[in-house]
């Protein structure tokens, strides 16, 4: 686990100055080549976390003279050894005993082929001597950022947007329509960054770039939602991929491994499979002073049952102080409150170990989220006749409790919800911070023909034969790697912590897509499969069948108390203008919070991020 930079150019550019910036992610070794071809000059910088072949001769970047590549890489292969055996008994050389090698000779010997073969989570760049070209690429789900800078024939190239703004020519004009989605989403969806001129490469896909040439970009993989599998042996063969993805995730290591363990089912699952393979698993959860956001006492109950060596923490409202430095690190605009509790717990387990396990990526093969249950419940209400869902919808506008806890907020809220005519639409009722009528109020743009189309694209472009997994897909495409997988690399690396997530293994995820949603999803019981099938009796019932959390923060009571004055400090200081937001509108959604008349935690958390964004980032 690393970080990565590099440049060509027609002139040098200071990669050591660049990938200082990215030391936190690779604090065991600093190191940076600069060589010359075609009239360019191209400089490849790494940032080193030992975790495979802890020996300098695998420090980075790793060069093979003899089939004129360089590599820089940033993650991990874990059936690197696998594959080494492979190209050996093709006559293949080694000269260390590192993933990155493997890469270096795989991509030498197949080409981009090779990508199909590797298992874990990536993103590196080969400098081709011979062919002249750069080749990126970036794991299957994202776990790895890559971002870059094309333009007048200079390519850049990083892990965090951070050090690409410290490079020559590279400006800061502000992407609007990702700004839209930011308010929108609560995140900003790949390529697009919040730089007009910096990009994403998405999930999946790989970019050659050939010096003094033009640039072309690939995708080599995509998950396809088809009922196709016909086995009825599932809870035998998911058993299988789960316990093969955690054993080789525990393996390919070369420092101890242990596993975040938050008392939900997708990381109690990893814990009880991980236990197999170590003696006494390190854990680590957090546990908050708000007893309805708290799963610590499950966390305890699953660390009882397979005597891991439990770590917890404490998280409350007194650690707002850590918002400028996740901001920071961030890059970004960001909305997603977990931020905060996810970079508290990176922290902490640093102290104890390099590596975890996570739990990530459950909920959208397992169908997990409450919102796949109500889509469903959705497309029954679509045939109510229409004074039916008029006395709906007046009763739902009668219900005004602002705590989002409460049952009745949340049956007005579904009320609203199943009434929207689509799936796209009751998506969009569902994860929707500000409406497009509300960006409208708050920043005088009309998205409507523009962002808006532009996420209908990307929910019809999912490859689904249904209805609810063109829901689940867009989660996978998009609120996963650009939400979720961003939230958890920036918070771990930054404590130099790299985290291994099995349910993102890619064999596991074809397998689960193909599945008929009836045998995940029966009786809307939502992780039916995995909780009544393949953890049933592995897991404490307790466990296994009681209401779903998630791994949030009370910021609803937080913005009672704690955080106003921070929040009104930040939204209205007149120094920060790059974004012009109305005052107006701010104030009002700020007052009746506070009144208590509408609950607006939400809209004004990611009015906070951005405003504190834009005082490191914005004005520069």
């Amino acid at each position: 686990m690393c970080g990565i930079f590099g440049s060509v150019a027609p002139y040098l550019i200071d990669a050591k100055k660049s990938i200082s910036l990215l030391n936190h992610r690779g604090p065991d070794h600093l190191n940076y080549l600069d060589t010359q071809s075609l009239g360019h000059f191209i400089s490849l910088a790494h940032a080193r976390l030992s975790i495979i072949d802890l020996s300098d001769v695998a420090n980075q970047p790793l060069r093979r003279e003899d089939l004129g590549l360089v590599i820089v890489f940033n993650g991990e292969i874990y059936n690197y050894a696998t594959l080494r055996e492979e190209l050996l008994s093709q006559g293949c050389t080694f000269k260390t005993q590192s993933d990155t090698e493997v890469i270096l000779v795989g991509y030498a010997h197949e080409g981009s082929s090779f990508l199909n073969k590797m298992r874990g989570m990536f993103a590196f760049a080969i400098y081709d001597q011979r062919r002249g070209n750069i080749f990126l690429a970036r794991d299957r789900v994202g776990k790895k950022p890559l971002y870059f800078y094309r333009k007048d024939g200079v390519l850049l190239f990083s892990s965090e947007i951070k050090s690409l703004l410290t490079c020559e020519g590279v400006g800061r004009s502000l992407n609007l329509m990702a700004l839209e989605e930011y308010l929108s989403l609560g995140y900003i969806p790949a390529p697009k960054t919040i730089y007009q001129e910096i990009q994403v490469l998405n999930p999946g896909h790989y970019l050659l770039h050939h010096i003094g040439g033009g640039t072309e970009i690939f995708r080599y993989w995509r998950v396809h939602y088809e009922s196709a599998q016909k086995s009825l042996n599932h809870v035998e063969a998911i058993t299988s991929l789960i316990d093969d993805s955690v054993k080789i995730r525990m393996l390919a290591s070369d420092v101890p491994v242990g596993a975040f363990l938050s008392g939900g089912i997708d990381s109690s699952a990893v814990v009880a499979f991980a236990s197999k393979y170590v003696e006494k698993l390190k854990t680590f959860s957090i546990k908050f002073q708000e007893n309805s956001f708290d799963e610590s006492r499950y966390a305890e109950l699953v660390a009882k049952k397979f005597r891991t060596d439990h770590h917890q923490f404490t998280l409350d409202s007194d650690l707002v102080h850590l918002l400028p430095k996740i901001v920071w690190h961030f890059d970004q605009p960001f909305a997603d409150s977990s931020s905060l509790p996810t970079f508290y717990l990176s922290q902490k387990t640093s102290e104890h170990v390099k590596v975890v396990l996570s739990g990530d990526g459950g909920d959208e093969s397992f169908v997990g989220y409450e919102r796949y249950l109500a889509h469903l419940i959705g497309e029954k209400f679509e045939n109510l006749p229409g004074v039916a869902r008029k006395i709906l919808r007046l009763i739902a506008n009668s219900i005004t409790t602002t705590e989002p806890k409460h049952f009745l907020f949340k049956l007005r809220r579904m009320i609203h919800f199943l009434l929207e005519d689509g799936c796209y639409q009751r998506y969009l009722g569902t994860i929707q911070i500000f409406s497009p009528r509300e960006i409208l109020e708050l920043t005088g743009r009309n998205i409507a023909a523009g962002t808006m189309k532009e996420i209908l694209d990307r929910f019809s472009s999912v490859l689904a034969n249904k209805s609810i997994n063109k829901v689940i897909g867009f989660d996978f495409e998009n609120y996963l790697p650009d939400d979720l997988l961003v939230k958890v690399d920036r918070a771990s690396m930054a404590h130099s912590l790299e985290v291994r997530s099995p349910f993102l293994d890619h064999k596991l995820i074809e397998y689960m897509s193909a599945l008929p949603m009836h045998i995940k999803l029966k009786h809307f019981h939502l992780k039916h499969l995995l909780k009544n099938k393949v953890l049933r009796g592995v897991l404490p019932d307790e466990v296994l069948f009681r209401k779903k959390m998630g791994f949030g923060v009370p910021i609803h009571q937080w913005f009672k108390k704690d955080i106003i004055a921070l929040t009104e400090e930040r939204l209205f200081d007149s120094s920060l203008g790059v974004i012009p937001l109305n005052q107006n509108y701010m104030e009002k959604i700020l007052q009746e919070h506070k009144e208590e008349k509408q609950n607006h935690a939400y809209k004004l958390w990611s009015l906070l991020m951005l405003r504190m964004w834009e005082d490191q980032w914005g004005r520069k």
